[in-house]
């Protein structure tokens, strides 16, 4: 499980209001002023629901807490999402002393209305309670060509093996209704891999493929793919023994645009030791780039990759590390692996104070990226930005404060209606039951287009 340790916008006064000339010309006028209100008002974080303390859950989180990805927004609209913890079931508290909860599956209107659509269960009907359908899930959902959401659980399935408490993982499907069904049940002894980190992504192939933190040689991870059934594939074990090979990838892959090329990261190995971007097609797996070492304090360095890689309208890879350069960097890279760049360490000393961006930016149709970093060298809990690939430049979007919530660790996804949508790990203020941890929020006002 990864547990991050870590000005309002203000209404301006209307004063006396203008006379506007009347027929086309007022159209006009009204339609510029109205695209450069849009433009200039300052972006802020609003919190759509906070999960809070409420019910009788052992976890004391009935709804949920900690919400550790980025939210999918499905066909039929509505956003749908997982907690790392919380629910009704009593999973212990891997990190020592009290319930934590399994963790949920939740269903949110565009308003915040959210719904509990499943709570993973703790079973106590065997002397070794365990949480056979899953447990503390850090990756999103996707939904299929076939309308279903699947995902993954970084935990529970089969007692014990990997490193975990309760298990090595699963892999599910539920419907919008909520209807779960197990798919899947990684284990530590047939080398396909155990505790996925991060959403599944499916090629044109029909089939689903992931990227497992444990599992294979040495426990190293692996790279497989799944049918709509549950079968699961291996297709690389990682290996930092063999040609200098990455281990313990993170991130999720990324489809290339011929819908059978897969891209991706792992968090360590490689030539240097600090994680390596790879692509995977045809059955071969070839490094494109290996990050700088884990040891290197200089400046505009990177390395361990923990998000995903996104296309960039140029076809250049897209990326973000949360260490190196004293707080990691944005980079980008061709697909050929040539011509890879840091385009902005985040030290807090340029034009933006965050650092630490577990998650990978999105591309938003605005042409512009946007994405999420936990931390900032100011009292922020974290912090928004905004990158124009372009020009190069880079800027504050929206801070987080203690109120709206903090220390995200999820990308952020361009909601239908053009808002910015994301959640947050911790935070969001308090009740008389006690701390709220973790909110889903949309940035406001919507991107222009």
């Amino acid at each position: 499980m990864r547990f991050i340790e870590t000005a309002k916008n203000s209404a301006t006064p209307v004063g006396h209001r203008r006379r506007w000339p009347a027929g086309p010309v007022m159209t006009l006028i009204l339609a510029m002023a109205a695209g450069w209100v849009v433009q200039a008002q300052a972006a802020t974080v609003q919190p759509l629901y906070r999960f809070a303390p409420a019910g009788k859950a052992a976890s004391g989180y009935s709804f949920g807490s900690t919400p550790d990805a980025e939210l999918l927004q499905a066909s039929d609209g509505n956003f749908y999402g997982t907690t790392a913890n919380g629910g009704a079931g009593a999973c212990p508290n891997p990190f020592g002393g009290g319930v934590v909860g399994c963790g949920t599956i939740f269903r949110m209107t565009r308003t915040g209305t959210l719904t509990t659509l499943y709570s993973f269960p703790y079973d106590t009907s065997t002397s070794t309670p365990s949480a056979p359908n899953g447990a503390y899930p850090t990756a999103g959902l996707i939904q299929g060509k076939d309308g279903y959401l699947y995902g993954v659980a970084q935990d529970g399935g089969l007692r014990y093996g990997c490193n975990g408490a309760l298990g090595c993982g699963t892999a599910f499907r539920i419907s919008t209704a909520g209807v779960f069904t197990l798919l899947h049940q990684f284990n530590d002894t047939d080398g396909k891999g155990g505790r996925p980190l991060n959403h599944l992504v499916q090629a044109a192939d029909g089939r689903f493929y992931g990227v497992a933190n444990e599992g294979g040689v040495g426990n190293q991870g692996t790279l497989f793919s799944m049918t709509a059934t549950g079968g699961v594939t291996l297709l690389h074990q990682f290996n930092r023994d063999i040609g200098n090979d990455g281990y313990d990838p993170t991130g999720a892959l990324l489809v290339g645009h011929d819908g059978k090329t897969l891209y991706g990261t792992t968090t360590f190995g490689g030539a240097n030791g600090g994680g390596l971007i790879f692509r995977y097609a045809d059955g071969v797996l070839t490094t494109l780039h290996a990050f700088d070492s884990l040891q290197s304090t200089a400046a505009g360095t990177c390395f361990q990759p923990t998000g995903a890689l996104i296309f960039g309208r140029d076809g250049k890879l897209y990326g973000t590390t949360p260490s190196g350069g004293f707080g990691g960097c944005l980079f980008s890279i061709s697909t050929a692996g040539t011509g890879f760049k840091v385009l902005y360490v985040f030290n807090g000393t340029g034009s933006f104070n965050g650092e630490a961006a577990y998650s990978g930016p999105v591309l938003a149709n605005d042409g512009l990226m946007y994405g999420v970093t936990s931390l900032t060298q100011t009292s922020q809990p974290g912090s928004t930005y905004r990158y124009n690939p372009v020009s190069g430049t880079m800027g504050t979007f929206a801070p987080f404060s203690g109120d709206t919530g903090g220390n995200p660790s999820g990308a952020l996804i361009e909601g239908k209606d053009k808002y910015l949508f994301g959640t947050t790990t911790e935070y969001g203020g308090s009740t008389t039951l006690g701390p709220i941890h973790g909110t889903v929020f949309r940035i406001t006002p919507p991107l222009s287009k």
